[in-house]
């Protein structure tokens, strides 16, 4: 970068927010025209107005995009954001961010290369190697999977099959109100689009939720039979 860029710290962490100014300061590259607390409606628009990128951590992004998310692109559209991201917040960032975003995962400010964020600026997804071979091969998603109930498994596991709604509740014993409600679960969860998508997800990973759909299966009917043992006792 050979011109001066001005840059917004929108940041509710006063460690993040310090480090980030001494860097960008000492640089050479970087003006700093403002810190501001994300969550301050007029301050951030007036900040975002007077910037060319803004920096902002991946939390106070996604609160942004859940209580004021038109207001939030908007601004973004002239400045647009570089994201601090969490290692948790990935997935729903990637999914609702756009393609201006620039992504850089959060680390000690002070360690990290100002020709990094530089990149982020320019729009790229500054992350290792390793955190990209899991976001490329679902692994991210494949966590929240295992922590998904018996219910949300089985629902998943019959869209994968290309069962209905109807389907899936005459095959399950679930209402058709609740297989829909579910599926919208599901799709928050894994932050996916819509039913295609979880099919697609399903269909990919089927020997996975075919294996852990018998599990729960088996651990469910051995509680049952472990509960009716201490009725009979009782």
């Amino acid at each position: 970068m050979t011109s001066t860029c001005r840059i917004l710290i929108a940041s509710r962490n006063a460690g993040v927010a310090w480090n980030s100014h001494q860097e960008l300061e000492r640089s050479g590259n970087w003006h700093v025209v403002g810190i501001v607390d994300p969550r301050a409606k007029n301050a951030f628009h007036k900040g975002c107005e007077a910037a060319d990128v803004v920096l902002i951590e991946s939390e106070d992004l996604i609160w942004l995009l859940n209580h004021r998310q038109i207001e939030t692109r908007t601004a973004f559209k002239n400045s647009p954001p570089v994201v601090l991201l969490d290692e948790g917040d990935i997935l729903e960032i990637v999914t609702r961010g756009e393609r201006t975003w620039g992504l850089l995962m959060q680390q000690r400010f002070a360690d990290m290369s100002v020709d990094r964020l530089a990149l982020a600026t320019n729009g790229y997804l500054v992350i290792t190697n390793t955190l990209l071979e899991q976001l490329r091969g679902d692994e991210l998603r494949i966590e929240i999977v295992r922590d998904l109930s018996q219910e949300e498994i089985s629902v998943l596991f019959f869209l994968g099959a290309a069962l209905s709604n109807r389907g899936i509740a005459e095959t399950s014993g679930m209402s058709e109100s609740r297989v829909k409600a579910t599926s919208r679960i599901l799709a928050r969860k894994l932050r996916l689009k819509n039913r295609t998508a979880l099919a697609v997800f399903a269909v990919e990973n089927e020997a996975l939720l075919s294996k852990m759909a018998a599990k729960r299966s088996k651990s469910l009917r051995l509680s049952k039979r472990i509960g009716r043992n201490d009725e009979a006792k009782g």
